[in-house]
């Protein structure tokens, strides 16, 4: 086991903090707190914040995970070279930063305090055809912004795969579930990773890392509680006339009911629900990508999802 808990946030800038306040509240983010020029959301779990929005020009900082103990984390930041401090963020607790090999920042932290849970539907109750458990209810879910339970995975492009893939499995135990290849040759073109806890089942991937000439942002994606949830928030963001990039559908590896949307600066923001879920005994499984279609079923992909 890796010591690892959860990924925990993503750290963005944008020239217009108001502008990208109202994408990510029609999103499905609330305000937590701004402090030192920053403004942290939060969704309806129990994490003080998951988003952290800084002003400046648009860039995708990094990102953090959450330490599942204080001995973790020093470990953890012992491994790395990196130094464990007092967190001047909201929320308060320890953390210790460093930087991935193409730059981008990555926290772990510990310690945050936690805040007030926010509402959250409960899961519909689905009829099947041989199974039926809905008696004398009706399905009335509501239209309107997602009720996001976590941050779930991001996706960035590296400038070397085998490096990337590596640099963090060595520091923070990830492990390969799936990698995609490419040409005659089986060249490995992305993977996606997953923490490593043991017996307890975690995320397909934590995240999925895309090789590139061009490392940059490729999305962060957020868990809502079901499929008609990722469905009405899609609705809801159509209404308010946000640019949507890609769904509704389902992936094939992962295998989680999708919907992509670009914010004012046109990176991709995920809804996503019923993902799969492996342990340690999970083994890496290779798929040719010129017969692994992005999904099972939806809409044909954008010639430049993945560029």
């Amino acid at each position: 086991m890796s010591g690892l808990k959860d990924i925990s946030f993503v750290r963005f800038r944008a020239p217009d903090v108001e502008l990208a306040l109202k994408f990510l509240n029609d999103f499905g983010l609330t305000k937590s707190a701004s402090a030192n020029g920053s403004t942290y959301l939060r969704c309806a779990g129990p994490q003080h914040h998951i988003y952290i929005l800084e002003e400046g020009p648009p860039e995708f900082i990094g990102f953090g995970f959450e330490a599942e103990a204080e001995d973790d984390l020093q470990a953890l930041a012992d491994q790395s070279g990196a130094e464990v401090r007092e967190s001047s963020e909201p929320g308060g607790g320890l953390i210790a930063t460093v930087n991935d090999p193409d730059g981008y920042r990555v926290d772990i932290v510990h310690g945050t305090a936690p805040v007030e849970r926010g509402d959250m539907r409960p899961p519909l109750v689905l009829n099947y055809a041989d199974e039926k458990s809905r008696i004398n209810e009706t399905q009335r879910p509501e239209v309107g912004p997602a009720e996001i339970k976590r941050l779930g995975h991001i996706g960035i492009k590296v400038s070397s795969l085998p490096r990337s893939i590596s640099w963090y499995s060595d520091r923070f135990g990830l492990k390969t579930t799936d990698v995609l290849t490419a040409g005659p040759e089986d060249h490995e073109v992305a993977a996606f990773l997953r923490l490593d806890r043991g017996s307890q089942p975690v995320d397909h991937h934590t995240i999925v890392i895309f090789e590139s000439q061009h490392p940059q942002f490729h999305h962060c994606a957020f868990e809502t509680q079901d499929y008609d949830a990722v469905e009405t928030s899609h609705d809801w963001m159509r209404d308010h006339e946000w640019e949507h990039s890609f769904g509704v559908g389902r992936h094939l590896l992962g295998s989680q009911v999708f919907d992509y949307w670009f914010d004012p600066w046109g990176r991709k923001h995920e809804h996503f629900a019923d993902g799969d879920l492996f342990d340690q005994t999970r083994e890496t499984e290779h798929h040719p990508i010129d017969v692994s279609p992005i999904a099972l079923w939806g809409p044909e992909p954008p010639v430049n999802f993945i560029e």
